[in-house]
């Protein structure tokens, strides 16, 4: 921003976030296969590198529209791998931008907490600038149209083709923005490759079931044969 009052750029350089562990991920095409494959398909012997990047995707989309944490996310897919289909495999590549789903009252928000926007909690703002923060008018400006923050995600198979590589890319404008990306970079990764809590009481549940039919299908077989 620099005190100019003008709308700044979602991905400029001083709003990106520092490099973090949890930016970068893979899931493998084993996982996807041992998980039923995709679209639910339980009986999925093999899984193409396309329908490993349709099936992530759709799991990115899905924990936006979960709304971890009571935020309210959007997943913008802005590439396909329909574009590559006559391509090496290794040219693919997906991108879904994730953003929040604002209403005006909160795009109009402007954080004048001490908290900056790089989580160091120093922010010391001309009293002049302030004033014309706190006056409202036009502070919609003050962010970017994708609002408080932006994550890309790139997402394209590994060089071995047995996984899928998730790159995330995050930009925050405000101490909002950075809540909502710390939620989402500790959240993604359990979800997409169901790994976390959730998932395990799932699959849990899933043996469980598997176990009872097993029971019942040998005690109707044994009541059969008497």
């Amino acid at each position: 921003l620099a005190w100019t009052l003008e709308q700044p750029i979602a991905t400029a350089p001083a709003a990106a976030c520092p490099p973090h562990d949890k930016d970068k991920f893979q899931v493998s095409l084993s996982s996807l296969m041992e998980q039923g494959g995709t679209n639910g398909n339980q009986h999925a012997m093999t899984i193409t590198i396309q329908e490993a990047m349709a099936e992530v995707t759709s799991r990115i989309v899905a924990f936006c529209d979960s709304s971890p944490g009571g935020w309210d996310l959007t997943a913008e897919i802005s590439s396909s791998n329909d574009d590559y289909d006559n391509k090496n495999n290794n040219d693919m590549m997906i991108n879904v931008r994730i953003v929040e789903s604002m209403p005006l009252a909160v795009t109009n928000f402007v954080d004048e907490s001490l908290q900056s926007a790089t989580g160091d909690g120093s922010m010391d703002i001309p009293e002049s600038i302030l004033q014309a923060l706190q006056a409202g008018e036009g502070s919609h400006n003050l962010l970017p149209d994708e609002g408080h923050f932006l994550i890309d995600i790139q997402l394209k198979p590994t060089v071995g083709q047995d996984s899928i590589l998730v790159q995330l890319s995050c930009f925050r404008h405000s101490g909002r923005g950075l809540k909502a990306i710390e939620k989402i970079r500790s959240s993604l990764e359990g979800e997409v490759c169901r790994t976390n809590r959730k998932w395990r009481k799932i699959r849990q549940r899933q043996e469980q079931q598997k176990l009872e039919n097993t029971d019942n299908n040998i005690e109707g077989n044994f009541q059969t044969q008497r």
